[in-house]
């Protein structure tokens, strides 16, 4: 990976934004002001702009007939789709890496896991994120695959996790299956482990229905949650 200062400005760009829709300072709907993003990231609109449209490629930003900039929002059509997606791709990884995998990897994962435990423990959402990320990716990496990871990687940006993480007690059961998960693939149980990784994809996608639907149930009723 490149250091900072070897990267350009759009690069910056892109990733300071991406973070920032991943971790919930813009909200799905969200509209993007391009020239307050460029003075917080003090450099001039232009990289900002070609970040933008970079995101817009990959399916996090969207642009209107008015030329409005927001985050992407998903509809429960969307979300579906991509947990159908993701269950089928992300299961068939873990598979391969319970056949696959090395020792190095399996202490990788764990390493892992066990950063997500304590960045729970310490309430350190931004912790157990990118712990959360880490682990799925040795998992997509175990599988020793020449293209799987880069498919998983681009469905991933379409992903609500501030969303998902918001359903009550969807962090603590996301640590427990992650470490069912890892158990199996280091025993080499490559059916457990495909099954395993297939059900937690959907209950994260059960989690953003829980979410979209109060959400929903809110707009009817003027914001009010509850009635």
């Amino acid at each position: 990976m490149p250091s900072e200062q070897y990267k350009s400005k759009t690069t910056l760009a892109r990733e300071a934004i991406e973070q920032g829709i991943r971790n919930g300072l813009y909200a799905s709907g969200a509209r993007f002001n391009v020239r307050e993003i460029a003075k917080d990231l003090n450099m001039s609109i232009t990289p900002v702009r070609e970040a933008l449209r970079i995101l817009q490629a990959d399916g996090l930003v969207s642009y209107d007939e008015h030329r409005s900039i927001s985050a992407t929002e998903l509809t429960p059509l969307d979300a579906d789709e991509i947990y159908t997606l993701r269950s089928m791709l992300e299961g068939l990884a873990a598979e391969w890496a319970a056949e696959r995998r090395t020792d190095e990897e399996i202490a990788l994962m764990r390493r892992a896991h066990e950063r997500m435990i304590a960045s729970v423990v310490e309430k350190d959402d931004r912790g157990a994120k990118d712990a959360n990320k880490e682990w799925h990716f040795i998992v997509y990496d175990a599988a020793h695959t020449s293209y799987l990871a880069e498919v998983i990687s681009r469905i991933w940006t379409r992903v609500e996790w501030n969303t998902i993480w918001g359903a009550p007690g969807q962090i603590d059961k996301s640590v427990r299956e992650h470490g069912e998960i890892t158990e199996a693939i280091e025993r080499g149980d490559i059916a457990l482990a495909g099954q395993l990784m297939r059900s937690h994809l959907f209950g994260g996608r059960a989690a953003v229905k829980v979410i979209q639907s109060s959400s929903e149930g809110q707009n009817r009723n003027g914001g009010v949650p509850g009635k």
